[in-house]
């Protein structure tokens, strides 16, 4: 979303990350139950106070994302639990990283996507 905001924001078109938590869907029918013992595990080692969420839950950032008013004319940035996250670079269960947000590694994951892509996007 870093990319993209500092690609085409100036003409209209902006770019938001969203993480939508933990969801309760379909899509752990393709896990083992080995994989997915091992994806709790993971979660709520780092979490204690862990729940999934619902499938509206879940979407609700989305939803929040694309329709808040502050958000208007804004990208660029991480969005989690319906809000702008904080650079966090402690914390396993909330906020965001800093190097998420480092208009340098955008860059390179920009140039290294259009190598690995082989297109250019002007």
């Amino acid at each position: 979303s870093v990319g993209l905001e500092r690609r085409f924001a100036d003409q209209g078109v902006h770019a938001i990350a969203v993480h939508p938590g933990g969801i309760q869907t379909n899509l752990g029918r393709h896990l083992s139950d080995e994989q997915r013992d091992a994806l709790t595990k993971r979660v709520t080692t780092s979490d204690p106070d862990f729940e999934w969420k619902t499938i509206p839950q879940g979407a609700a950032t989305q939803v929040w994302a694309a329709t808040a008013p502050e958000l208007e004319g804004r990208g660029g940035v991480y969005c989690e639990d319906c809000h702008v996250a904080e650079i966090d670079n402690d914390s396993q269960v909330a906020g965001v990283r800093s190097y998420a947000l480092d208009p340098a590694r955008a860059d390179a994951l920009w140039s290294l996507s259009e190598s690995m892509t082989g297109e250019v996007y002007t």
